[in-house]
Formats: C-alpha cells, structure tokens, sequence
C-alpha cells in the first residue's frame, strides 16, 4: 500500500530507472542535451531526498511551509 505521494513516486522512480538503462539515443542538439541534463539531476535530488527526508521537512518547516 502507498503511505504518501513520496512512496507513489519513489514507486515511479525504480521503475523509471530501471527503464532508463535500457534505452540511449543520442544527444544531437543542446536543447537534447540539456533535457538529458535536467533529468538527470532531477533523479540525484529525488534520490537525495528519498534518504533525508526528515532534514527536507524540517527545512521546509524552517520556512514556514509546513
């Protein structure tokens, strides 16, 4: 059973991954590449916060969001 949205996504996340490493395609032009970048930092941040995310919520209670 999914607890929150961060299970849903970590959920979405393995699986994306997984398929990921099995498909390249060439990167021919910056917007390409750039998109290809975005991602990929997409996926450490999500991995970061999968293992710290009691400093992101306190963070964002710092803040006043939470």
């Amino acid at each position: 059973m999914i607890k929150s949205n961060l299970d849903a996504f970590a959920l979405a996340y393995r699986w994306l991954e997984a398929q990921v490493g099995k498909q390249t395609k060439p990167l021919n032009t910056f917007t390409e590449a750039l998109e290809a970048f975005r991602t990929a930092m997409s996926y450490r941040f999500f991995d970061w916060l999968t293992l710290n995310r009691d400093l992101f919520a306190s963070y964002k209670d710092s803040l006043g969001y939470i």
